[in-house]
């Protein structure tokens, strides 16, 4: 692997990261329904700017699940309100939004009361657990004849860095987490330094794996990490090769049609076009488009 911490590292860490969250979130936080399906995070609406919620999800209940992680503490619920809005603009399904706060706790507000609009938020500070019981349990774990490791497992060694009581600088914690995770068995290893990395911010991850280099086992798991997102990708893509080509297609027509119907008034809409990938919604967009009356009578239909 390529010495240092590049942003194609970070982003590798951060899909890995999300994948731990989804198969570990609901027994980590003890009280929430299994995920079932992890979803695109994306929002764009033609005429304002585009969002991106951090991680979407679909729970067991049939609900969506809105996670954001927050390294600070915005009192303000107007970003969330506009995600949950697009989000039920889109899906048409109940939603909840939990907070994930790496910080300690504040007297943040959690509820919206606009008359007849009621919205509300579930707040989680990572800041509030208790870092040296957690390291303790950790460590104990570790030195069973059998340890018994589990998925919450996981997420406690990826936001141990996080959690309240340490006495050390923020990159020893990361370098102590990064060399616990290493030390997993292999199921969990990946995942769980994928946690640590993908919370860290970039220049800590770097001089992080910088001063790890002698230790045993973290640039294994670090080369298992890239190697298996970049396997994964591979074949991903050569499952979808042909289905691109289709895509790629349609978008171009249907650009081509809106542009020659309707002008200037359709200058947003190539972004907005390129960012849908399903070769049927697409198809479906060109029949819309040749017969619509007006770029606002498509865009409703489409939607």
């Amino acid at each position: 692997m390529p010495a240092g911490w590049s942003r194609n590292h970070k982003d590798i860490a951060q899909r890995a990261f999300t994948e731990a969250l989804g198969a570990h979130l609901p027994a980590w936080l003890g009280d929430l329904p299994p995920i079932v399906e992890q979803l695109p995070t994306d929002l764009p609406r033609v005429a304002t700017s585009d969002r991106q919620v951090d991680r979407l999800f679909r729970t067991a209940d049939d609900w969506l699940l809105d996670l954001e992680i927050e390294s600070g503490h915005d009192a303000a619920l107007d970003r969330f309100l506009q995600y949950a809005t697009e989000l039920w603009l889109r899906y048409h399904q109940r939603q909840r939004t939990l907070v994930l706060h790496l910080g300690p706790p504040e007297p943040l507000t959690e509820h919206v009361d606009g008359g007849w609009l009621q919205f509300g938020v579930r707040r989680e500070y990572v800041g509030a657990r208790d870092a040296v019981a957690t390291g303790a349990r950790l460590r104990a774990q570790r030195a069973a004849p059998t340890p018994a490791w589990t998925g919450p497992d996981v997420l406690d060694v990826g936001f141990w860095p996080h959690m309240a009581g340490w006495d050390v600088p923020f990159a020893e914690r990361v370098r102590q987490a990064a060399a616990m995770a290493a030390a997993l068995p292999p199921e969990w290893a990946t995942s769980a330094l994928a946690c640590v990395l993908g919370t860290a911010p970039a220049e800590v991850a770097r001089a992080v794996l910088e001063s790890l280099k002698e230790v045993q086992g973290v640039r294994s798991v670090l080369d298992v990490l890239v190697e298996e997102a970049e396997a994964e990708a591979e074949a991903r893509g050569e499952a979808r090769g042909k289905a691109d080509g289709q895509v790629e297609g349609r978008q171009r027509a249907l650009v081509t049609v809106l542009q020659a119907r309707f002008g200037e008034e359709a200058a947003a809409c190539p972004a907005r076009i390129a960012a849908v990938d399903d070769a049927d919604r697409l198809e479906r967009g060109l029949q819309l488009a040749i017969t619509a009356d007006s770029l606002a009578a498509f865009l409703h239909a489409w939607d």
